[in-house]
Formats: structure tokens, C-alpha cells, sequence
């Protein structure tokens, strides 16, 4: 008799601190080790803490790719599509890995999962946000609607909105290309979301998952994944340093 789905998908999410201001040995450890789309989206950052965080979550997801399948974390390939979206050009595996990074003032990360598309998102609360706007432009009234309390909205209140949506968008490499308010969610505070509506691109609604992520007090992260069952989702975070030392 045939073996049925998984119970649950497996979902790696991994973190690295980066002190402020960024430490500029993060660029020395990675140049000449991307490949040259990547070297060259590096060259067009203009901010040196920008360049740091994009080539930590590069260095980063390839270590977190080595601890799934025996390569060396400097051997993994990566190209991207043309919307943008990276992903694993060789070695080959099967099943094959998907990923997603993102960075932010302080932290880095990425997710990675076998066999179906993955979207990841992060962002720091110190941000300086317009809430009120930004809630106008990418939240639904629905969502709008959940706003706690009568006083101005919360940063984390919308950056747990935000990392959702963001993360579905990346997963299916839509980016921002598509309306934040054609996807609504309801958060979890740490948990498993709801998703009450996707864009055609996205297939069956009844086949994504998605979670926020609440491991450190100073961000707010979601992963998404075209799973079909609910999402094992594995965090763990590193400093940088620990990553760099695990990077050969």
C-alpha cells in the first residue's frame, strides 16, 4: 500500500545576529564565493550595512542548505528567476530544495524546505514605521479591522500582517509585483496563520501554510509554504560569527 502525505511539511528557519553597526568581515567572507548575479546585486547596494545583511543571508542560507544534504556549504549553486527569485541550480537533489532569505537591521534568515515552494520574511520592530498609512496600503478592512485596542496600531500588530503576506508573495516569486491587500491573513502570535484569500497565481488556497515567527523580542518573521499540511516549522538562531566559521 502506498505511503499517504506527511502528517506534517518540515520547515527550516534559520536566524543570524548581526551586531550594529554591521561587521564589515561579513563582506571579506563571502566575496569571491557568490556567484555573479549575486556579486553584482551586492555592487548595486549603496549602503555598506546593506551589502553586509544581503551577503550574510547569502552565506547563511548555504550552511543552512548543507545541514539537509551532504554538500560542502561552499559547493551549492544558486541562480534566480527572472522575477527575481533564487533558487538552487546544482548540485541537484531530490527531492529538490527550495529556499527564501530576508534581512533586516540586526537579523538575517532564511527558510528552506524539500519538494514545495517556501517564502520567508523578516523586519525589525525598531523600524520607524507610518503605521496608519502603511496599514491603509497593504491591509485589507477586514484586517484593518483587528487592530487591538483604540490607540494608534502597534508596530508588531502590522509587521505580523506584513511578514505574512510578504512571505506568501515571495514563496510563489511575486514579490511586491502584486497588491498587498489581494492576500488577507489573520496572525498567530508565534503560530500557525489563517489564510482567508490568495491571488489566482497561487493555485488552491487549500494548499499553503503559513506561520509567524516570534523567536527574538526585537523581530517579527513568517514563513509560508505551498504544503498541503500543516508546517513543521524548525527555527533556530545563530550569531554571524557562528555561521561565518561554518561556511567552507
Amino acid at each position: 500500500m502506498p505511503a499517504g502525505p506527511p502528517s506534517t511539511r518540515p520547515v527550516d528557519v534559520w536566524l543570524a545576529r548581526i551586531r550594529e553597526p554591521c561587521d564589515p568581515a561579513v563582506l571579506g567572507a563571502a566575496r569571491g564565493r557568490l556567484e555573479m548575479w549575486e556579486e553584482e546585486r551586492l555592487g548595486r547596494l549603496r549602503r555598506t550595512e546593506d551589502q553586509i545583511r544581503f551577503a550574510a543571508a547569502h552565506v547563511l542560507v548555504r550552511v543552512l542548505l548543507s545541514t539537509l544534504r551532504p554538500v560542502r556549504a561552499t559547493g551549492w549553486r544558486l541562480a534566480e528567476t527572472p522575477e527575481g527569485k533564487p533558487f538552487v541550480s546544482s548540485p541537484g537533489t531530490d527531492p529538490a530544495l527550495h529556499f527564501s532569505l530576508s534581512h533586516t537591521a540586526g537579523l538575517v534568515g532564511c527558510a528552506a524546505a524539500a519538494s514545495v515552494p517556501v517564502g520567508f520574511d523578516v523586519e525589525a520592530l525598531e523600524r520607524r514605521l507610518r503605521v496608519e498609512g502603511l496599514a491603509r496600503h497593504a491591509l485589507t478592512p477586514t484586517e484593518i479591522a483587528t487592530r487591538p485596542g483604540d490607540g494608534p496600531p502597534s508596530a508588531r500588530w502590522f509587521l505580523r500582517h506584513w511578514t505574512l503576506k510578504e512571505a506568501l508573495l515571495k514563496a510563489v516569486g511575486l514579490g511586491l509585483r502584486v497588491s498587498l491587500r489581494s492576500v488577507e491573513v489573520s496572525p498567530g502570535a508565534g503560530g500557525p496563520a489563517t489564510i482567508h484569500h490568495l491571488p489566482e497565481a497561487f493555485g488552491d488556497p487549500g494548499d499553503w501554510r503559513a506561520h509567524t515567527l516570534e523567536p527574538l523580542d526585537t523581530h517579527v518573521a513568517a514563513v509560508a509554504a505551498r504544503a498541503g499540511t500543516p508546517l513543521d516549522v524548525r527555527w533556530r538562531v545563530l550569531e554571524v560569527d557562528e555561521v561565518l566559521e561554518a561556511f567552507v
